[in-house]
């Protein structure tokens, strides 16, 4: 009788191993396959790409590098020497936006600071004319417009005309500091992002 029982208990215990060693063999492979699983997704990702006046917007931080040349300019034949640039000029600026690689729509903005808003500033602007006609004065500076999907097929290339003037005040005393810092005529910032359908609410002043 006491062997039978020394048998049964033997019998037991391997049996318990077996099937512990079962379950964490079982567990294992689960979670192998899991794994797996979890890592064969491969997703496709729309595109972005967004030029302004040729260049990647998204790998630039300076797209609107302005300076006196990136104006044409009409200056008094009597006032200011061929080629150059002072009080009484008026010049036009063209910027382009190639959104036609672009996989979703696009909502973009340009803040531009001009002397009637920053009265430091030397140039003035005297018209904003766009091609895109879902294109609104958002802010005080601020310009918004969007691209749908459907823009976006017909493979678009905005342009944005921009009209300035230096006013001659006649009280104006010349720095050369001041004057050769690009930045103090005027400065344009460009921001795109998403398009989801929200609402571009005018600016009324």
């Amino acid at each position: 009788m006491k062997s039978s029982t020394r048998y049964l208990k033997i019998f037991l215990y391997v049996f318990i191993v077996v099937l512990c060693l079962g379950y964490l063999g079982y567990k294992s492979t689960y979670a192998s396959y899991e794994t797996n699983v979890s890592g064969n997704i491969n997703p496709q990702i729309a595109d972005w790409k967004i030029l302004v006046n040729g260049v990647d917007a998204a790998k630039s931080d300076k797209v609107l590098e302005l300076d006196s040349t990136s104006f044409k300019w009409d200056c008094p034949s009597n006032g200011v020497r061929e080629q150059k640039v002072g009080p009484g000029c008026s010049g036009v600026m063209n910027i382009s936006v190639d959104a036609s690689s672009t996989e979703v729509a696009v909502l973009y903005e340009f803040d531009i600071v001009d002397k009637t808003i920053a009265p430091e500033k030397i140039l003035k602007i005297t018209n904003i004319q766009f091609s895109n006609p879902n294109f609104y004065k958002t802010g005080a500076s601020k310009y918004s417009g969007y691209l749908s999907l459907d823009d976006i097929k017909n493979k678009p290339k905005l342009n944005i005309s921009i009209e300035v003037v230096w006013e001659n005040t006649g009280d104006l005393v010349y720095d050369e500091e001041f004057f050769t810092n690009d930045e103090n005529y005027i400065t344009i910032d460009f921001f795109a992002k998403q398009y989801f359908g929200e609402e571009i609410i005018p600016y009324t002043e």
